[in-house]
């Protein structure tokens, strides 16, 4: 038996084929729904979670720190079998839903350690002088950290 060969093309003839493909702009907003909402998740769940390992130090904040980290160790094709079965038995295989979860899922423990890095890196004095001001734990995250997360270089 005879294996077929692909030919394979550079140039403007594959943008031509994809935006000739009447399913194009539906793939695109697909991507694009799930990444964007996936991202917003990873940050509204790593945000908080990366500011209390920071500024909350408990008797257990490195084990967490570490168990959060050892999660980007596991290479995503480990896991690849156990997600699909198990989106197979709840019904979010090929659905936008299971994507974004498993995007977000994915990219949390990125966010947390990046932020978690940071936050350190910012004087404590800046949120202790929120505090002596009366700022509870979460107007000093959101008015005085992710203000200078965001501004800061």
């Amino acid at each position: 038996m005879r294996a077929e060969t692909i030919e394979l093309v550079d140039g403007p003839q594959n943008l031509q084929a994809a935006l000739a493909n009447r399913d194009y702009a539906h793939f695109l907003q697909n991507s694009v729904i799930a990444v964007s909402v996936s991202t917003f998740l990873a940050f509204v769940l790593g945000v908080p979670a990366a500011y209390a390992l920071a500024y909350f130090p408990g008797r257990r904040s490195s084990d967490t720190s570490f168990w959060v980290l050892s999660t980007r160790f596991m290479p995503a094709v480990a896991i690849v079998v156990p997600v699909y079965v198990v989106f197979l038995q709840i019904g979010l295989r090929d659905t936008l839903q299971g994507l974004i979860i498993l995007y977000t899922a994915m990219s949390t423990p990125l966010v947390i350690l990046m932020m978690r890095a940071y936050y350190l890196d910012i004087s404590r004095e800046i949120p202790e002088a929120a505090a002596l001001d009366g700022a509870s734990s979460v107007r000093i995250l959101w008015s005085v950290i992710l203000p200078l997360s965001v501004l800061e270089p």
